[in-house]
């Protein structure tokens, strides 16, 4: 392999692990990839100085309603009145 072609292989590998760091951090990971491709090890800086963004909702087997990762259902939906059993 040329220096010049390890060069690239060594960017692409880089991209795909700022993709892989972005999506542990619920980020987009192909944005992420995208801005690895043409930024690099500055994308890499900024990636590591960004916290983890919180999940809006997860949903667990069997749970139809949805909650927030600290197991708390949302506020609007907490706060509903309860439904009616349809007769």
């Amino acid at each position: 392999m040329t220096e010049n072609s390890e060069f690239f292989v060594g960017w692409f590998t880089l991209a795909m692990a700022i993709a892989g760091i972005a999506q542990g951090k619920n980020r987009s990971g192909f944005g992420w990839f995208l801005l690895g491709l043409i930024a690099g090890p500055f994308a890499l800086a900024i990636l590591l100085l960004c916290g983890k963004l919180r999940a809006k909702y997860t949903y667990d087997e069997g749970d139809e309603e949805g909650e927030t990762e600290d197991g708390v259902a949302p506020a609007e939906e907490a706060s509903a009145p309860p439904k009616a059993a349809a007769s």
